[in-house]
């Protein structure tokens, strides 16, 4: 029996990717300056806010890892000059 290929993603683990993700990532890059990245940013910014059953507030969205976002919750929670910081 043949398997039909099926594209994953291997790090950290083989997650398998839906045809729909593949389709939505299917458009040349863009640059976060871009006048065209706008309305992409709104949609994300949009669609977090239904993901976290909330309208009024403001989500802080971030390009990097989870690693990323820890390092940047806890660097705000320190005090300026505290530490050596």
């Amino acid at each position: 029996m043949m398997l039909a290929y099926c594209p994953c993603f291997t790090i950290p683990t083989a997650d398998f990717v839906d045809s729909q993700v593949l389709y939505a990532n299917a458009h040349p890059s863009m640059a976060h300056t871009s006048p065209e990245f706008i309305p992409v940013f709104g949609d994300c910014i949009r669609m977090i806010r239904d993901v976290l059953y909330t309208k009024d507030s403001q989500p802080f969205l971030i390009s990097g890892s989870g690693t990323l976002g820890w390092d940047q919750a806890s660097r705000s929670i320190v005090i300026r000059n505290a530490y050596g910081v």
